[in-house]
């Protein structure tokens, strides 16, 4: 039997993994539930609605993003966005995201999360 295990408090796939029907219950740990597959699945394009409970493709974020100065703004990021750049990392809520440089250059932004959002790297420029 072939599931993807999940997150039941954010509905992101942990794993895609197969095995006997009996042991289905021993592959969930914590806050972790499953659902059978039918056919293949890619992960990272997919989460699990929590509300109905099925497998749902993943969409794109509908964001700005503007470069000033030594800093790149972003708005419009679904809350609990992971913004990540040259290690270091910060949760979008609901305002504007600022990341600040200390040197002009080209950069890539990570954006990753929540569950129901791809996904993606961004290469912006600053100029200063």
């Amino acid at each position: 039997m072939k599931i993807a295990i999940y997150c039941e408090l954010t509905g992101l796939i942990q794993r895609i993994t197969e095995c006997p029907e009996q042991f289905v219950e021993m592959q969930c740990g914590d806050d972790e539930s499953y659902v059978i597959l039918d056919s293949d699945l890619d992960d990272s394009a997919h989460y699990v609605d929590l509300a109905s409970g099925a497998i749902q493709p993943k969409k794109t974020r509908d964001y700005n993003l503007a470069c000033r100065g030594l800093s790149a703004i972003i708005t419009g990021l679904p809350a609990g966005t992971l913004v990540r750049v040259e290690g270091a990392e910060v949760i979008a809520d609901n305002d504007p995201t600022t990341v600040t440089f200390d040197v002009p250059g080209e950069y890539l932004l990570e954006l990753v999360g929540p569950a129901e959002c791809l996904d993606e790297t961004l290469e912006v420029v600053i100029d200063g």
